[in-house]
C-alpha cells in the first residue's frame, strides 16, 4: 500500500530540488501533484499556496522566501498542477531550491473535517507522497506547536517525500 500523510490546516511541506544539469537556469514552473486522499472526492480542487525558498547553508532546511503565490486552486484533472513563474526570473543555484506547499487557515475551507474510508480526516488539499528509495530526495514538514513558547521548525521526513517539483526553460 502506498504511504500517505493527511495534511491539516496551516501545514507547510517542502521538497528540495537539486539538479546539477539545470543549475544556473531560470525556473519556468512550479509543479505539485495534488490528490484526493482516502477516496474523498474533490479535495484536490481546494485552495492552497506555493512558495520557493532558498536552502539554509547551516542546516539544509528551507530558508529565505523568494516567491509566494496568491491563493491558488487546481482547475483540471491533470496529474500535476503547474504554475508558470518564468517572469519572476528565479535561477536555480547549485545548492538547490525548496518548493513549499502551504495549506491555508481553516476559514478558507467550506468543511473542516470529512468522513473517509479510514475515518474522519481534515478536508484540505493533499500532496502525493512517495516512499524514499534514496537519501538524495529530501522533504520537510513544518512542526506544529501546542505550547505558547514553542517555535515551529522544519522536520525531515525520513520515510517519504512530497511530490513537488520545478520545471526549467
Amino acid at each position: 500500500m502506498p504511504f500517505t500523510t493527511n495534511l491539516a490546516h496551516e501545514d507547510k511541506v517542502a521538497t528540495l530540488i537539486i539538479n546539477k544539469k539545470e543549475s544556473g537556469k531560470p525556473v519556468h514552473k512550479i509543479r505539485a501533484q495534488i490528490i484526493d486522499l482516502f477516496r474523498v472526492k474533490n479535495m484536490k480542487y481546494l485552495p492552497f499556496k506555493v512558495q520557493i525558498r532558498t536552502v539554509n547553508p547551516d542546516n539544509n532546511v528551507p530558508d529565505s522566501l523568494l516567491f509566494q503565490s496568491q491563493v491558488l486552486r487546481k482547475k483540471d484533472n491533470k496529474k500535476w498542477f503547474e504554475l508558470d513563474i518564468s517572469e519572476m526570473n528565479i535561477i536555480l543555484p547549485e545548492e538547490g531550491l525548496y518548493v513549499v506547499f502551504e495549506v491555508l487557515k481553516e476559514e478558507a475551507y467550506p468543511v473542516n473535517f470529512i468522513q473517509s474510508r479510514v475515518g474522519v480526516i481534515v478536508a484540505v488539499p493533499q500532496i502525493k507522497t512517495k516512499r524514499k528509495n534514496s537519501k538524495r530526495v529530501m522533504s520537510y514538514k513544518m512542526s506544529k506547536c501546542s505550547l505558547e513558547d514553542c517555535v515551529p521548525k522544519w522536520e525531515l521526513q525520513l520515510e517519504y517525500y512530497f511530490s513537488l517539483n520545478l520545471e526549467f526553460n
